[in-house]
């Protein structure tokens, strides 16, 4: 019996025209609602795991675009090869390798994982959630992971992760975080009233939304993540109010709060992992440095939501820029003539 062929006809499409040189925006016909770089990735992504399985020594680099083009002919005969040969049967014994990609595979590199069944084991006798002490591994990539292998492996008993803790006036983690109703922003008085270009009902989902337009393991959404999570926090436990009813005058107050977390013993700690239970979102008040990138961020945030129709009106837009950190107070120097000193 012929095999299931591994790509669609419009994948295959997809891919051929991207081998030959087309711009990947003018193969979006063939995309259907997905957009074309991701789907493209995960296309190669499948082919490479099935060449791997199958032990073709093609190399690394065999589906990177040809050059020289000469190189086309021998590409598309390969992929041929791959789109008819028969695949190996899923087995647990066999090597995770088989069917995650090398940056799934290298984040699972500190656990020191060889096949399948070590995984599962792994995750089986790990606290929930099973990733959260693997350096580099966060819980999109995780969850990614565990969709791949699901895919492969329907059978496979996943344990859930542990469900976020309740929330309302202590201090944890944006990832642990479940909002009161009357806290998650769904009924904000900032909310747009038109359906937002998002799928976002509250204010976590629509932060996560904006975070997950960068790249997951970037330092960019790290600090993101962490600018996005004090302000929900101190929205919550402070204002006792939804980021989507914040105004004007509870962001300039946030803009004091940075230069001065308090009480210390709620905000202020050591640098420490986030699971731990003593963890705070501070270790100390933010220089003026940090407080104006931090601004910068959740304006870049505020826009965001306003531009998707979830925000009505972005609050921060309405304050008063913060003055550049080199300079400080005017002193008036012997001569008469207004000066300012530079700072540090």
């Amino acid at each position: 019996m012929t095999p299931s062929p591994l790509l669609t006809r419009d994948e295959l499409a997809l891919l051929r025209g991207w081998l030959h040189g087309v711009p990947l925006a003018a193969l979006s016909d063939y995309c259907g609602d997905e957009t074309p770089a991701p789907l493209l990735s995960a296309v190669r992504t499948r082919l490479r795991l099935k060449a791997r399985r199958l032990h073709k020594e093609w190399g690394d680099n065999w589906l990177d675009r040809p050059s020289p083009a000469s190189q086309l002919t021998l590409i598309l005969s390969r992929i041929d090869a791959l789109q008819q040969a028969e695949d190996v049967i899923p087995a647990l014994n066999q090597p995770l390798s088989y069917w995650l990609g090398d940056d799934e595979l290298e984040k699972l590199t500190p656990i020191k994982l060889t096949t399948v069944a070590d995984w599962l084991a792994f995750v089986q006798k790990t606290p929930s959630p099973w990733w959260q002490n693997i350096a580099g591994l966060g819980s999109t990539t995780a969850h990614a992971l565990e969709a791949q292998l699901l895919q492969v492996f329907p059978e496979l008993k996943i344990k859930p992760a542990a469900p976020p803790v309740g929330y309302e006036s202590v201090i944890m983690p944006l990832e642990h975080i479940v909002l009161a109703q009357h806290l998650d922003g769904r009924n904000g008085t900032n909310r747009s009233p038109v359906i937002p270009f998002i799928a976002a009902e509250d204010d976590y989902q629509a932060i996560q939304v904006w975070l997950g337009r960068y790249d997951p393991n970037s330092h960019t959404v790290r600090s993101y993540r962490r600018e996005a999570e004090r302000l929900l926090l101190w929205a919550v436990v402070v204002k006792q109010k939804p980021v989507s009813s914040l105004n004007v005058a509870d962001m300039s107050e946030y803009r004091s709060f940075l230069a001065d977390p308090q009480p210390r013993e709620l905000w202020i700690g050591v640098a420490q992992a986030k699971p731990k239970s003593s963890w705070k979102p501070f270790t100390g008040p933010l220089s003026p440095r940090s407080r104006r990138y931090a601004e910068t961020v959740l304006n870049n945030l505020m826009s965001f939501l306003v531009s998707q129709h979830y925000l009505l009106h972005n609050p921060i837009s309405a304050l008063p820029k913060l003055k550049n950190a080199r300079w400080s107070t005017p002193v008036r120097c012997q001569s008469g003539v207004l000066m300012r000193h530079i700072g540090s």
